[in-house]
């Protein structure tokens, strides 16, 4: 997007020219399209309407207010409803056929047809790049549309030929005239410290220090609002301090002060109640148990002998049994020793 030529313009004619007077100049001798860029109040409609109003001699002038109902063919239907005589019927059913045929009669009668497309930003993504392919393809046909400046964003991505091509000048944000509306009682500034700004020494930051210190000043609205929050501060403390009193509840009567019993500490700990004692009960009573009768001895056999003994059995006993004399003396020796 080109911006080099205005300032320079603005320049070369002096500061005394007008908005309307830079727009018309840049439309009559830049090739490209040209952009408002405005924000919301700056004036741009009204500018529009001044070129309308004010064209030279020669030119054709269509404004229209865009809107997302706007299409290609509408726009180039528009264009083409300004340059023919009423009554008359179009050139072609084909809106950009008809329109064509319109911008070769111009360019032989060398006359311009200008159309001021005011609140671009709502027109459907790629319009506006279409029209601008379109108007460098017609000498004759001059493009003048208006953006606000948080529309240059969404129009970027569908629309970067047209942004990139356009030719922009930024008009500034409108202030408002003191002499339209003047302050019934106009408030005076004075330096509530003058001796201490002119006796700060630079410091470690010098001259500027000193100065923002010389430019703090108030005014008596500034002192006023200050006393009033003061004010506010000191009553609300005051409130608070009520309000926490009588919330309070009425102070109990101290009992006097007595020195507590002592209690002797038992020497034996106490030990658990004891569990209660169930009925005693009698003892089941005990049977002496009687011995078994004795096995009644087998009735001996008269006149029978008696088993012979085994011979291993015989050995031990014969080896076993020790004579009565001989026992004894073996216990005699053993004391002995």
């Amino acid at each position: 997007m080109s911006t080099v030529g205005t300032e320079a313009y603005a320049s070369e004619r002096g500061a005394g020219r007008s908005k309307l007077e830079l727009v018309l100049h840049l439309l009559a001798n830049l090739p490209q399209s040209l952009l408002l860029l405005a924000p919301k109040g700056a004036g741009k409609t009204a500018l529009m309407r001044q070129i309308q109003a004010t064209a030279p001699p020669g030119w054709h002038v269509c404004y229209l207010l865009a809107t997302p109902n706007h299409s290609f063919e509408r726009i180039l239907d528009e264009m083409s409803l300004t340059l023919r005589r009423p009554g008359q019927p179009a050139m072609d059913d084909d809106p950009e056929t008809a329109l064509t045929g319109y911008l070769v009669q111009l360019e032989k009668q060398g006359r311009v047809l200008l159309l001021l497309l005011d609140d671009a930003g709502v027109l459907m993504p790629g319009l506006l790049s279409a029209l601008c392919r379109f108007a460098r393809l017609h000498a004759p046909l001059k493009l003048a549309f208006g953006l606000r400046p948080e529309e240059l964003q969404g129009k970027a991505i569908g629309d970067a030929l047209a942004l990139s091509d356009a030719h922009r000048v930024t008009l500034p944000e409108a202030r408002p005239d003191p002499a339209s509306n003047p302050s019934p009682s106009p408030v005076r500034e004075f330096n509530a410290f003058p001796a201490m700004s002119s006796a700060i020494p630079p410091l470690a930051f010098g001259e500027p220090l000193k100065a923002a210190w010389a430019k703090f000043r108030f005014s008596p609205i500034h002192w006023l609002l200050a006393a009033s929050l003061a004010l506010a501060a000191a009553a609300a403390v005051v409130v608070r301090s009520f309000w926490q009193d009588g919330a309070k509840p009425p102070a109990e009567a101290a009992a006097p002060i007595s020195p507590p019993a002592s209690t002797p500490t038992p020497a034996v700990a106490e030990l658990p109640a004891a569990a209660p004692q169930l009925p005693a009960q009698p003892a089941p009573e005990v049977r002496p148990v009687e011995p078994p009768p004795p096995a009644a001895s087998p009735a001996p056999v008269p006149n029978a002998a008696p088993p012979p003994p085994n011979a291993g059995e015989a050995a031990s006993a014969e080896q076993t049994a020790v004579p009565e004399p001989e026992a004894k003396s073996s216990k005699r020796k053993k004391r002995r020793h």
